[in-house]
C-alpha cells in the first residue's frame, strides 16, 4: 500500500506530464496561427474543467471544426481573404457543421515536397465527429480544388491530415466541448 501523498504526486507527474504536451503542441498551433491559437487555449484550466462538471453546467453541442492551412504560396490580402471565406463555407458544409463554429488558418511557410521546391500545401483538419472514412474522401476533394484554385498547388504535392478530436480535448469559453 502506498501512503495517500506518494500516490498524488504520481498522479500530479502524469498530470503535468500531459498538461505538458498539450502546452507545446498549443505553442506548435499558435505559430502557426501568429499567436492567437495559444491565446484561445491558456484559459482552458485543470480547475475551470472540474469546476464546469461541478456546476452542471451543459456544455456547448459538438461542433468545432478547424481547418490550418500552411503553403509556399504568397497571396495578398484580398487573395487571402478571398480562399478563407470559400474554405470555410466549404469544409463545414462538407462536414455538414454550421459555419459560426469554423475556425481556418492561413499561413505562408517555406518547405519542400518530395526534396523539391515548388508549390506546396499542407493542411490540418481537426473536428469533433464528421472526421471518418465516410466523409474524408469528398471534403479531401473539396479543400484539393480550393487549395489548387488559390494557392496554385496541385493536388499531388499537398498533404491533408484529418483529426477526429473527442470534445473534451479542445477548450472553448473557459470550458471544454
Amino acid at each position: 500500500p502506498h501512503h495517500r501523498g506518494q500516490r498524488r504526486g504520481r498522479v500530479r507527474k502524469i498530470y503535468n506530464s500531459r498538461m505538458r504536451r498539450i502546452l507545446l503542441f498549443c505553442i506548435a498551433v499558435s505559430i502557426n496561427l501568429g499567436g492567437d491559437a495559444y491565446r484561445l487555449t491558456m484559459p482552458l484550466t485543470h480547475t475551470r474543467q472540474r469546476q464546469s462538471f461541478r456546476s452542471g453546467r451543459r456544455l456547448t453541442p459538438i461542433m468545432m471544426p478547424s481547418l490550418i492551412v500552411t503553403s509556399t504560396a504568397d497571396l495578398d490580402k484580398a487573395a487571402e481573404d478571398a480562399f478563407l471565406t470559400e474554405a470555410s463555407s466549404a469544409v463545414a458544409s462538407g462536414l455538414g457543421k454550421p459555419e459560426s463554429y469554423m475556425l481556418v488558418s492561413y499561413t505562408r511557410s517555406n518547405m519542400r515536397f518530395g526534396g523539391s521546391e515548388g508549390p506546396v500545401a499542407f493542411v490540418y483538419l481537426a473536428s469533433i465527429g464528421k472526421i471518418g472514412p465516410d466523409t474524408n474522401p469528398k471534403v479531401s476533394a473539396t479543400i484539393s480544388g480550393l487549395v489548387e484554385k488559390h494557392l496554385g498547388v496541385p493536388s499531388d504535392r499537398c498533404y491533408i491530415q484529418f483529426v477526429d478530436s473527442p470534445g473534451s480535448n479542445f477548450g472553448y469559453r473557459g470550458g471544454t466541448f
